[in-house]
């Protein structure tokens, strides 16, 4: 008969998911910071104030008596 392979909780977790799970505050902060460095410099970027678009456009008419 063959034996069973027991299988640890070392041979099962997954790095990245483990610490994730074991250090929530920390990524809850991380997190955090990548939105804000993310909005601050969305908000920072060069560009033109009122850039002028035209946008053309079509227009038919026709009588009908």
């Amino acid at each position: 008969m063959a034996k069973e392979k027991k299988i640890t909780d070392i041979q099962r977790k997954f790095g990245p998911t483990y610490l994730a799970l074991k250090n929530k505050t920390t990524v809850y902060i991380l997190t955090f910071m990548l939105i804000f460095f993310g909005i601050f410099s969305y908000r920072q970027m060069p560009r033109e104030l009122f850039p002028e678009i035209v946008v053309p456009y079509i227009f038919i008419q026709t009588v009908y008596p």
